[in-house]
């Protein structure tokens, strides 16, 4: 989330269907983006000034097209220079610039689609409500003795930009709005309410630890021996006990991967928790990516929560409303017409995997 989407909503209340809520949009529906990629990557150092030449488009090339949508086209300078700002004062390993391209084209495609649906629909802001909340942004800038250029010259972003991300946040925040009726958060929280009701998941899990790179290379090579170990327990080959005694990296590798039961709300991981109580007893997930490594995971059972839909309204509605948006960005999606340059890093439609030049 960038600055001012940060500014912007600072002053609205959490678990209402909000801006801060819409907002998370374009940020949050990607299965992968660049801040998850940066965190997996090694923390080799590399300065902030290397980071930002490293991302940066020169002029010479600034024009270049690496993607159209709708015959639109998307230019290299857009991915690069967004790129590069969210990697000021970041360390990362290089090895990781083609993927983190990659996602961060997606991620503007997405942008890109959400916009066309925003015209085609007439949810955009009007010229004066987007001023309005200007208005809120330098308000509460000067109350920190910073003016909006000022800010603006800081984080290298535009007035225009900054206009257009308003207008599309305002405009998910109609979307949704219109689309929260009680009956779909209730139909909501039926089919997800172990992720929300206190309910304890009983796991264990196989840990593949890459090496202290871990390159783009390595990572899809760890995935591709996570998926055939999958494959050789669902043959009946191995349990997963013996499977994760055999191959697992982690400290439970004794116990058979075995956690005990967490919770939504634990300690453990995101990307962990989120994939484990996705899954029904005896399931076992597809690799999953956490700053730890690729894991299989297993729920072995659940101890089903006792908290009710009115118990936890507030904590559901951001959950609720990013399910929103991934539903109907997902039908965009499948919509949208988007061709590639092979000569810029992008995922393979429908897919995670890296595909052109890097």
């Amino acid at each position: 989330m960038n600055w001012m989407t940060k500014e912007y909503v600072s002053g609205v209340k959490r678990g209402t269907f909000s801006v801060r809520v819409a907002c998370a949009l374009l940020f949050c529906v990607l299965a992968i983006d660049a801040s998850q990629l940066l965190a997996q990557a090694d923390a080799k150092a590399t300065s902030p000034a290397a980071a930002k030449g490293a991302a940066a488009a020169p002029d010479t090339r600034a024009r270049v097209t690496v993607a159209t949508v709708n015959g639109q086209p998307i230019y290299q300078d857009e991915v690069d220079n967004t790129l590069a700002q969210m990697l000021r004062g970041q360390k990362y390993d290089r090895s990781m610039l083609p993927t983190l391209r990659a996602g961060m084209l997606a991620q503007v495609i997405d942008q890109r689609i959400m916009s066309d649906y925003i015209t085609r629909e007439k949810l955009g802001a009007t010229p004066a409500e987007i001023e309005a909340e200007i208005q809120k942004v330098r308000d509460e800038l000067r109350k920190k003795n910073i003016t909006l250029e000022q800010r603006l010259a800081e984080t290298g972003q535009t007035l225009q930009k900054v206009q257009s991300d308003i207008s599309t946040e305002m405009a998910v925040k109609k979307y949704i709005t219109a689309n929260a009726t009680q009956e779909k958060v209730a139909e909501y929280f039926a089919k997800n309410a172990k992720q929300f009701d206190g309910s304890r998941v009983h796991v264990r899990h196989i840990l593949f630890r890459p090496t202290r790179n871990g390159s783009p290379q390595e990572m899809k090579q760890i995935v591709a021996l996570a998926g055939a170990v999958k494959k050789e327990i669902e043959s009946g080959n191995l349990t997963f006990v013996e499977a994760a005694r055999k191959y697992s990296e982690g400290p439970s590798r004794q116990a058979g991967g075995s956690l005990g039961a967490i919770t939504r709300d634990g300690p453990l991981q995101e990307e962990f928790k989120a994939a484990a109580f996705k899954l029904e007893p005896d399931a076992i997930s597809e690799p999953v990516m956490t700053n730890s490594g690729i894991h299989l995971i297993l729920v072995t059972g659940i101890d089903k929560g006792a908290k009710s839909l009115a118990d936890v309204r507030d904590q559901i509605a951001p959950a609720f409303a990013k399910s929103l948006l991934e539903e109907l960005l997902e039908t965009e999606r499948a919509a949208a017409n988007v061709t590639y340059n092979e000569r810029f890093p992008h995922f393979k439609p429908g897919t995670r995997e890296l595909a052109g030049a890097n």
